[in-house]
């Protein structure tokens, strides 16, 4: 049982909240080229701390916007 609270605070992508970069792309197995583009262009929601190059995303929101980019078979 230690072992596995012992995994979640450090934090498996899945469980957290809040996600760096890095762990967006392990998550959803996108390249960090692809993210720093969207977050660019402003398609992905982003938050970033004043002063610092950090990126970090809402795990909610990213599902979110995963799913609201559904292609429809025609």
């Amino acid at each position: 049982m230690k072992q596995k609270e012992k995994q979640l605070s450090i934090g498996e992508p899945k469980a957290k909240e809040i996600l760096s970069a890095d762990e967006v792309c392990r998550l959803y197995g996108l390249r960090p080229t692809l993210i720093y583009s969207l977050t660019h262009r402003k398609l992905i929601p982003y938050y970033k701390l004043p002063g610092s190059n950090l990126l970090f995303f809402r795990n909610d929101e990213l599902k979110e916007w995963i799913l609201a980019n559904r292609v429809t078979q025609e």
